[in-house]
């Protein structure tokens, strides 16, 4: 009989995964090389249970623009897009977003990332907990979005 592979990571390595992640989106929000700013992370999922063994860390992660004037913000967004590694088409157009998540990711594949409307969305149809472990109302996206 074949042994399971160990996967999955212990709840003391999440929770130091999880604290370095809040100082990359401290770190990505003082940095004006990035177009976007963390408005918020979320945990959901299995961190929340007791398990001690987790096989992966689910983070919803909302963005806001840091220039808050919409056309200057998008003028900057157009030339940070010509920035971008060719190869992926959508890479390349979500590159100052993905650029932030990068970041955040730093390299972690225990993060599953996930944006925070999906969340929302099973919050309401399952009514999946959450516990938000990051906010900066600064770079709020709905603010944004109804600006006039």
């Amino acid at each position: 009989m074949a042994r399971k592979k160990n996967v999955g990571i212990t709840r003391a390595k999440a929770d130091e995964l999880i604290a370095a992640l809040v100082e990359r989106a401290r770190a990505v929000d003082a940095d004006p090389q990035y177009l976007y700013g963390v408005s918020r992370l979320a945990v959901f999922g299995s961190y929340l249970t007791s398990k001690e063994k987790l096989g992966d860390i689910d983070i919803a992660v909302e963005l806001g623009p840091k220039e808050r004037h919409p056309a200057t913000h998008w003028k900057l967004v157009e030339e940070q897009r010509q920035t971008a590694p060719r190869g992926n088409m959508l890479e390349q157009l979500s590159w100052p977003e993905f650029k932030v998540q990068k970041a955040l990711r730093d390299r972690h594949t225990a993060f599953s990332f996930h944006t925070h409307d999906e969340l929302e969305r099973m919050e309401l149809e399952f009514g999946t907990p959450s516990k938000t472990i990051y906010r900066n109302e600064a770079f709020d996206r709905k603010t944004f979005f109804d600006h006039p």
